[in-house]
């Protein structure tokens, strides 16, 4: 084959590849999750028990469909990482309180996408634990 047909079969190859529809154009998708915002934090007996929903929707408003993990951060700092039940459903996560310490603890949450890309923290859920009542022991009932 002579230099000058391949250059043909390679140039019409090139222009055959580049064919395609023409459309309107699309902003780019944004496969960011967006932030979590109703984070909260209650105590159930020496548990913190952390709720939330997990984002429905990346920030360029699509569906969101390969959240991966949450960060749970505790005063800024990473606590544990836990797996994603489902997109737009509620979750939670216990925490155990043993030793019990009662200075208020602060909690952040941060989405991950299975590409590693992260949302924004969540809104901040402070809590400060109590003490709870001990064991009932020596009870006794009389009828009268």
């Amino acid at each position: 084959m002579s230099t000058g047909r391949v250059l043909r079969i390679v140039t019409l190859s090139f222009l055959l590849a580049a064919c395609g529809k023409v459309g309107n154009v699309q902003p780019p998708f944004i496969r960011i999750p967006e932030a979590v915002k109703d984070l909260a934090a209650t105590q159930s007996g020496y548990n913190l028990v952390l709720t939330w929903t997990n984002p429905p929707h990346y920030i360029d408003g699509s569906a969101a469909t390969n959240l991966a993990r949450v960060e749970i951060r505790s005063s800024d700092a990473p606590l544990v990482t836990v797996n994603v039940s489902k997109a737009g459903q509620s979750q939670s996560y216990a925490i155990s309180l043993q030793p019990l310490t009662t200075a208020e603890r602060t909690f952040t949450v941060v989405v991950e996408t299975v590409q590693g890309k992260r949302s924004n923290p969540s809104n901040v859920a402070s809590i400060k634990p109590v003490e709870v009542p001990g064991r009932v022991g020596g009870l006794t009932a009389t009828a009268d």
